[in-house]
């Protein structure tokens, strides 16, 4: 019975020690195909929950268009401004089915949220970047956040930095205390380019 356990345990080790190895592999293939590709950032379309967003025009409570199209213009200006990591477009989230079908026509937007003049060719790896992410956290508590998804919107997994917190526990207090919204990206392009710097 003994031996039997002792069997098991070594096995569920074996396993374990296996799925690390294969998630830290995929981990530094991810952040070099990143560092060589693109990050399209989703804008959010309609409304959105998320402070850090919502706090781009003051406002907090309901979203209505015109709104949310002046909070995704300021995000681009903010990832223009504050990420380096990679070469970086926008597209609305609502044109997530035509991204994944190939149909790119009008589909990637310049700073007046218009598409971009001369479409871009995507040869390399593409990485999306979803901004108004919610997670539940237990029943009651949520993580707002952005994460970050293959080209095919797989969610990363750890160690790759795929996912940045809006609001972290405040070492005084234990509340959450909220990033602006600049300063998550300045936080997502620092994680990404530390963990690169760790893989040479």
């Amino acid at each position: 019975m003994g031996q039997s356990c002792s069997s098991t345990t070594m096995l569920e080790l074996s396993l374990n020690e296996d799925r690390r190895d294969s998630l830290e592999k995929a981990a530094v293939m991810h952040i070099r195909q990143l560092k060589q590709g693109t990050l399209l950032v989703r804008l959010p379309a309609g409304s959105t929950s998320v402070k850090a967003l919502k706090s781009l025009t003051g406002q907090r409570g309901r979203i209505d268009a015109k709104e949310m199209a002046e909070i995704n213009k300021r995000v681009i200006d903010i990832f223009h401004e504050n990420y380096d990591f990679s070469s970086v477009l926008f597209f609305q989230s609502g044109r997530s089915r035509d991204f994944l079908s190939g149909n790119y026509e009008n589909l990637f937007l310049k700073r007046t949220l218009e598409p971009v003049d001369t479409p871009p060719v995507l040869s390399g790896p593409v990485y999306i970047l979803d901004i108004d992410y919610v997670r539940l956290q237990g029943l009651e508590r949520t993580v707002d956040g952005m994460q970050m998804m293959d080209g095919n919107f797989r969610i990363l997994s750890a160690p790759f930095p795929y996912f940045v917190k809006y609001n972290t526990p405040s070492l005084k207090s234990g509340e959450p205390a909220w990033r602006s919204f600049a300063e998550t990206v300045q936080k997502l392009d620092q994680n990404l380019t530390e963990f690169y710097s760790q893989q040479d």
